[in-house]
């Protein structure tokens, strides 16, 4: 049995309404759209995008959601995941893991 719902692997929560008119081919809501939507009283349009303001793509607070046309929200700058250490299980080293580069920092 399904919970209603899954993660993308971005992060984002989507949420099983095959009958909601946001709904994609396979029935699933993006849950950020629903919130927006329900506090706006209305559907979003393809051309709305709801914008997470810390960058967290699961806080689906409306406090945290901010409605924007698609061409303003293209050219907001991007941020980068900060950088998480691991423990390389072969010498012990502390390993940064970003988007961009995985590199020891220590050994």
């Amino acid at each position: 049995m399904t919970k209603g719902f899954i993660v993308s692997p971005q992060g984002y929560i989507l949420i099983r309404k095959p009958d909601h008119p946001m709904a994609s081919k396979e029935g699933y809501v993006m849950e950020h759209r629903l919130v927006m939507a329900e506090h706006l009283g209305r559907p979003l349009t393809r051309d709305e995008v709801v914008h997470h303001r810390n960058a967290i793509p699961n806080d689906n607070r409306i406090e945290n959601l901010v409605l924007m046309e698609k061409r303003h929200h293209d050219h907001l700058p991007k941020r980068r995941p900060k950088p998480r250490p691991i423990i390389c299980p072969h010498c012990e080293g502390t390993i940064m893991v970003s988007a961009r580069a995985l590199y020891v920092v220590s050994s």
